[in-house]
């Protein structure tokens, strides 16, 4: 899912006089003849703080080292490559309140977060990093070209003849051995960037894990990019996992995949799959197309009565849950129609959320002749979460006639809770009266 944990950061593999200029102080050793040249290519400019060691060697070579070693394979075509960034809260600002940034990786550091994000610059190439010692792998990054990595002073051994299978077997032993679950999770994101075809297959096998973890992890990592190959795996997962959890999370796969086969194929499986908790599930993972055509098949969802009522409920939820600009506008014809009670809950949610100031009021205008539970108790509630004078002041008015006795009954409910002396004072009036 874009989710979701989207970033990449990008800068570019310089010639090795000019990285030795910008960082200070890193040593590098050559084994000769042309050495140099072909450092050049594999040390990027973005480590920082770290000593690189060039060696001639396969995978067999790499794992009987000890200490940090370090490949590089062809990361998949014009995609985003992951790296280390954490997150910035602003909670001023509703609609960035969370936004993601690159803080690049640490070696010998726990990671926060990890992964990549769009409409920074593609990377070429990726990194594997690995702390070995003896058999076990304690520490593995996955990174691009132009991730920063702080080496706070370590060696690392740079292997020059790994080739992109060795990569992918080697990584594939890391997931189904004993490892930590962080080692794993960096094995199959590293698998999931390699550019070979053979890393779909891997990906493919790993989702039927009988750890629904790792089953999971390899179904978004065939997500991380839209090629026909990357479909065409989740499409047989879906033909062949049994129904349950990890199969309800290829939905969310495919909508993180984007490609128009993916986009129909989830339509299909909203539509026509047998198992009503994958069709939910699937709904969900359909509002992350953020748009006009994604806004008319909820609609049609909604409206269209041969359609189990779970699935018409969770298209009004998934609805609400859109940026789009159309959805404000949608929600709003929705609001004039009468529909099951979890429909209006998720409309009214939506609005009150999106467009507050003219919700509230339309609501509160329509509180003195309605029967409906869902928008008293909604309205009200919202009214109640404000806590300024001018909500106690409408709750005050709402708690008496003309208003129907549901509304008046759940106002004075949401007064006697309240802290505000002013309603108090009132209340303690009115039991006097």
């Amino acid at each position: 899912m874009n989710t979701n944990n989207l970033m990449k950061t990008s800068t570019l593999i310089g010639a090795m006089s000019l990285a030795l200029s910008i960082f200070p102080g890193t040593a590098m050793s050559y084994p000769g003849g042309d050495s140099a040249q072909r450092t050049s290519k594999v040390v990027p400019q973005s480590w920082q703080q770290l000593k690189a060691e060039t060696h001639q060697g396969a995978i067999e070579q790499l794992q009987q080292s000890s200490g940090w070693v370090a490949y590089r394979v062809p990361h998949i075509n014009q995609q985003s490559a992951p790296c280390c960034f954490d997150f910035h809260i602003d909670r001023n600002n509703a609609k960035t309140a969370t936004q993601s940034f690159a803080t690049g990786c640490t070696l010998g550091e726990e990671v926060r977060s990890f992964g990549t994000r769009g409409g920074s610059p593609n990377d070429d190439q990726l990194y594997i990093l690995a702390y070995l010692n003896q058999d076990k792998v304690e520490q593995l990054f996955a990174v691009g070209e132009h991730c920063t990595i702080n080496g706070q002073g370590a060696t690392v051994q740079l292997f020059d003849g790994v080739t992109e299978q060795q990569s992918i077997q080697w990584l594939t032993q890391l997931v189904k051995q004993d490892h930590h679950e962080d080692v794993q999770h960096q094995a199959i994101n590293g698998i999931a960037h390699h550019k070979d075809a053979y890393a779909t297959e891997a990906l493919v096998n790993l989702a039927t894990n009988d750890n629904e973890d790792i089953a999971i992890q390899a179904i978004f990592g065939l997500s991380e990019t839209p090629s026909q190959a990357r479909y065409e795996g989740l499409d047989r997962l879906l033909q062949t996992l049994p129904q349950g959890h990890s199969r309800e999370m290829i939905g969310y796969a495919l909508a993180n995949h984007g490609s128009e086969a993916s986009r129909q194929r989830l339509e299909g499986l909203i539509l026509n799959d047998g198992n009503l908790e994958q069709r939910q599930q699937a709904v969900f993972a359909m509002a992350e197309f953020e748009d006009d055509r994604t806004l008319s098949f909820f609609n049609e969802l909604i409206q269209d009565e041969t359609h189990p009522q779970r699935l018409a409920n969770g298209a009004a939820h998934a609805m609400a849950m859109m940026n789009h600009p159309g959805v404000v506008p949608a929600l709003w014809r929705l609001s004039e129609d009468e529909y099951q009670e979890e429909i209006g809950v998720a409309v009214w949610h939506g609005l009150f959320e999106r467009d507050r100031e003219r919700a509230l009021k339309h609501a509160v205008e329509r509180l003195d002749h309605t029967q409906d539970e869902t928008l008293i108790a909604l309205t009200l509630a919202e009214l109640n979460d404000d806590e300024d004078a001018a909500s106690t002041e409408l709750l005050l008015k709402l708690s008496k006639a003309p208003y129907p006795m549901s509304v008046r009954q759940q106002a004075l409910i949401y007064l006697a809770e309240s802290d505000d002396p002013v309603a108090l004072e009132n209340l303690t009036q009115m039991l006097l009266e």
